[in-house]
């Protein structure tokens, strides 16, 4: 093993086994006294630690240890091989050993040797109790072990069995603005909340004005003014409230007729409060319905199977649902008699 090489350029001063001081140790004459104390424990402890590992390496061997040494084109003190050397110097005796005398590698080196004797006779250990009976083993020692059970594939909300309504066309006038511009109002009203209202604005800027969003300075201001808006609606109060949470992942498990089913999705915005708890899920690209009852059966179904989660988690209150239509942008909140009509795990 390479004798380690250590660096100073950042030295600690402890006191107590503490860190209370970092000073720049490049240069060991420009150290003081008290600084120059801090280095030789680094290299005490580092040297301390390089011949233990030494006495680790040589304790492994069972019954012969072979030692080489190696050289380099840098020469080096006080390496392992030093240390075995000087260990062995007096005891070991030069081996006759013409295959090693051969190996060029040696380039005519002395072999040296060091054996001891077997002094104590080799003792044979037997086990004198032998098992006769396996009446006491317990009856599933002998079993065949069952195979494990496949999990059922996870049900994702927010991609349900019925077909997603569809986006925007895209021959629709500006549709590709449309949907960007729905995206850009996800993610700041993702971000904005929790963010203090006397720097809303400047976040809200710097964020829209970065060039992979191509908005000029009027949809920049636009934009902005109209998500902070958004957040200051008491219609909304609730959704972006100190304390809700963005991005919220549920895992749930839900029975059904065919077996557990197994939920996992991501709420956009989830609002826990003393007497009710609020499902919020963004849907941007799309044009909000007239009424709720014209939502699309995928949403209604995705946004049953969150209060159904949800309130296994909190059995005390009840869970309302809503969705945040970013075209608008409008909070429709979905009346329970509705979802009760989707079976979450149908």
């Amino acid at each position: 093993m390479q004798v380690p090489q250590t660096k100073f350029p950042l030295l600690w001063l402890n006191d107590n086994g503490k860190d209370e001081l970092l000073i720049w140790g490049r240069r060991k004459e420009d150290l003081n006294p008290t600084s120059s104390h801090a280095r030789d424990q680094v290299l005490a402890a580092q040297d301390a630690e390089y011949r233990r590992l030494l006495y680790v390496a040589m304790t492994r061997a069972a019954d012969r240890l072979y030692i080489g040494g190696w050289r380099s084109t840098k020469s080096a003190e006080n390496t392992w091989y030093d240390f075995i050397s000087t260990g062995l110097d007096g005891l070991a005796k030069i081996a006759e050993d013409e295959v090693l005398a051969a190996d060029p590698e040696l380039d005519g080196g002395p072999i040296l040797r060091l054996s001891t004797a077997q002094i104590d006779p080799v003792t044979h250990q037997t086990i004198s109790h032998q098992i006769d009976s396996d009446e006491h083993l317990p009856s599933w020692v002998k079993a065949i072990a069952p195979p494990d059970p496949i999990p059922p594939r996870p049900l994702i909300p927010s991609a349900p069995i019925e077909d997603d309504p569809p986006p925007i066309s895209p021959l629709t006038e500006n549709a590709t603005d449309l949907r960007r511009r729905g995206i850009i109002i996800h993610r700041l009203l993702q971000v904005l909340p929790d963010t203090p209202l006397t720097k809303r604005k400047a976040v809200a800027a710097n964020y829209l004005q970065q060039k992979s969003h191509n908005l000029n300075d009027i949809d920049q201001e636009a934009l902005a003014n109209a998500v902070i808006a958004l957040l200051n609606t008491a219609k909304f109060a609730d959704v972006f409230a100190p304390g809700s949470l963005a991005e919220v992942p549920v895992i749930g498990r839900l029975d059904s007729s065919r077996g557990p089913r197994l939920i996992t999705g991501q709420i956009d915005r989830l609002v826990v409060m003393p007497d009710r708890i609020l499902a919020v899920d963004y849907k941007t690209g799309r044009l909000p319905p007239a009424t709720p009852q014209a939502i699309a059966p995928a949403y209604l179904r995705q946004m049953a199977t969150y209060r159904a989660v949800l309130s296994q988690i909190y059995p005390d209150r009840p869970v309302l649902a809503a969705l945040l239509w970013t075209e608008g942008p409008s909070l429709m909140e979905i009346p329970k008699a509705l979802l009760d009509q989707y079976d979450p795990v149908a």
